[in-house]
């Protein structure tokens, strides 16, 4: 007679031991996997929301640019309207314009003739 095996209505101590020994390990492989798929979750949680982010910014950063870009156009083509008003006003012809246009200066010699205010 061995003295290792009991009768526990069928099942063996050793078979019952060997048994909480594999439960254990299954339920010790669950929580480990458990613990993996939650750290895997975190990190695809916080993969998606920075992406989201990035994305975000990006566009926004875009937006800039293209307002920027169309500001640097206007700014242009205001700087090169300045530039030939500059060239305009170095010539002698466009000064006597403007000295009769705006000031209503005339040649010695010259009359204005101005057409008579209602009241």
């Amino acid at each position: 007679m061995s003295v290792d095996v009991l009768d526990l209505g069928g099942t063996t101590l050793k078979n019952s031991l060997t048994n909480r020994r594999k439960h254990k390990k299954r339920q010790k492989r669950r929580n480990i996997n458990r613990l993996y798929l939650f750290v895997a979750f975190v990190f695809l949680t916080l993969v998606v929301t920075w992406s989201v982010q990035l994305n975000k910014t990006e566009r926004e950063l875009e937006a800039r640019i293209h307002e920027l870009t169309q500001e640097k156009t206007d700014l242009v083509a205001q700087n090169e309207t300045y530039r030939k008003e500059i060239e305009l006003l170095r010539t002698p012809d466009y000064i006597e314009q403007l000295a009769r246009d705006k000031l209503g200066l005339v040649r010695k010699g010259e009359y204005v003739v101005a057409p008579k205010k209602d009241r």
